[in-house]
């Protein structure tokens, strides 16, 4: 708790940025692995704010995040790619081609990211 308190406060993040600047020229590879593991933390925080849906496409429906919902009343949808979700094209649709999904944003991803295995597993449309 006590560590906690001190890494937090000014001070303590000056003394661990000396520490971690000591670190990266005596270890190999260490600003290497912490970078990824930023990145890694940081897309699952911005994950955790979009909303699983579907939407429709000509072959059915199609799984997204729900990004944003505008004031024209438009919904800005993230149509994430496969395995990359990160990757893929942002669209406006209207709020009924929009059916959320029962499943939390980062079980969507690990769907994704395994080209579709476990999707059943994992949750369905919530709305019928």
């Amino acid at each position: 708790f006590v560590a906690g308190l001190i890494a937090r406060s000014t001070a303590g993040q000056g003394l661990v940025h000396r520490i971690e600047k000591g670190l990266l020229s005596a270890i190999p590879g260490y600003g290497i692995v912490k970078g990824l593991a930023d990145q890694v933390l940081s897309s699952q925080e911005r994950a955790e704010r979009f909303q699983p849906v579907l939407v429709p496409t000509r072959g059915g429906v199609r799984p997204a995040f729900e990004v944003e919902r505008m004031a024209s009343g438009q919904v800005a949808v993230l149509l994430p790619g496969a395995p990359n979700p990160w990757s893929g094209e942002v669209v406006f649709l209207d709020p009924e081609q929009v059916q959320p999904l029962d499943m939390k944003a980062m079980e969507l991803m690990h769907v994704l990211e395994g080209l579709g295995i476990g999707a059943g597993k994992r949750g369905g449309s919530s709305a019928t």
